[in-house]
């Protein structure tokens, strides 16, 4: 049996052990979505996320371990794209409870991460990887998913991205600890890169 098709049926039995599925209401009352912006830095890797729902704004950021960037594939790019991916999974896990059961609109400014999680999986099995995770925590929490594209110079996400911190607190913004699930850093979860590619 292939790495890729072990992985696929071990997550496919995750899932399934869930009991994960889509349930359409007869009626449904429709909140107003929420929208969360996520952005990283590559050099030193760092993340950020800025959520808002209602007349809130919060927002999060967080060094990315070295652990967690060296288990990418080595790339020329300072491993852009995983962090960004990263970046979405942090926004969904530190404010899971503002978000759970709602519409989110998710604004990235990588067109790499933002074509992955639309279309629920990516060209590189490590992105690949971090995306199945996503659409599983997706179905878990019972979001609706939207992804837009945002310019680089309007991703307010940019800000704790950089840990330029003083506008948005200035701005009345609540600063949520970051939260990032085992899901997408446990070693556990990269056994079938290691063994793809001997990181």
């Amino acid at each position: 049996m292939s790495p890729e098709l072990r992985r696929a049926l071990l997550w496919w039995i995750n899932v399934l052990e869930r009991k994960l599925c889509e349930r359409k209401e007869w009626t449904t009352v429709q909140s107003e979505p929420v929208h969360l912006f996520c952005d990283a830095s590559g050099n030193p890797a760092h993340l950020g996320a800025v959520l808002f729902v209602g007349d809130r704004c919060c927002f999060t950021e967080y060094a990315a371990p070295p652990e967690i960037v060296s288990s990418f594939r080595r790339r020329r790019d300072n491993q852009i794209m995983g962090l960004e991916l990263l970046s979405i999974s942090l926004g969904l896990c530190t404010f899971a409870e503002l978000i759970r059961g709602r519409n989110v609109v998710v604004h990235s400014d990588n067109t790499g991460a933002e074509a992955a999680i639309r279309r629920g999986s990516a060209i590189s099995m490590d992105h690949a990887q971090l995306v199945h995770e996503q659409w599983t925590h997706v179905a878990e929490q019972g979001l609706g998913i939207h992804v837009l594209r945002v310019g680089t110079h309007d991703n307010i996400a940019d800000l704790p991205s950089r840990r330029a911190l003083d506008m948005l607190r200035a701005a009345g913004a609540e600063q949520f600890a970051p939260v990032l699930q085992s899901e997408y850093w446990s070693p556990s979860t990269w056994d079938v890169l290691q063994e793809m590619w001997r990181l």
